[in-house]
C-alpha cells in the first residue's frame, strides 16, 4: 500500500476513499494469512473471517480480524475509522509472525 496516497486523500478530506484503501489493504493481507492456514478458505464476510480465525493457533491473526470485525460494525466517523484502520495496518505490519 503507498502511504503516500493515504496522505494524498486525508489532506484533500477524501476520508472514505482512505477508508476503503486502507480496509482493503488488511483485509488482503488477513486473509493471505487465513489461506495459509487453510488452502480452502474463501472470504465471505470479516465475521466469517473472524470466526474461521478462531480455529487457527495464531492469537494475532484472531486479535486483528476481531478488531476489523468490530471496526465494520461500529458508527464510526470516516476520520475515527482512519484512524484504527492505521493502527490495525501499523499492528499488522509489526507482527513478525502473523
Amino acid at each position: 500500500m503507498d502511504m503516500q496516497i493515504i496522505k494524498e486523500k486525508i489532506n484533500n478530506k477524501e476520508y472514505y476513499d482512505c477508508v476503503k484503501i486502507l480496509r482493503q489493504a488488511i483485509l488482503e493481507n488477513l486473509i493471505k494469512k487465513m489461506q495459509e492456514y487453510n488452502k480452502e478458505f474463501k472470504y465471505t464476510t470479516t465475521k466469517d473471517l473472524y470466526n474461521k480465525s478462531k480455529k487457527t493457533n495464531n492469537e494475532d491473526l484472531k486479535k486483528l480480524t476481531l478488531q476489523l470485525f468490530k471496526l465494520d460494525i461500529s458508527e464510526n466517523s470516516a476520520e475515527e475509522d482512519i484512524y484504527y484502520l492505521m493502527e490495525i495496518y501499523r499492528e499488522l505490519n509489526n507482527i513478525s509472525n502473523l
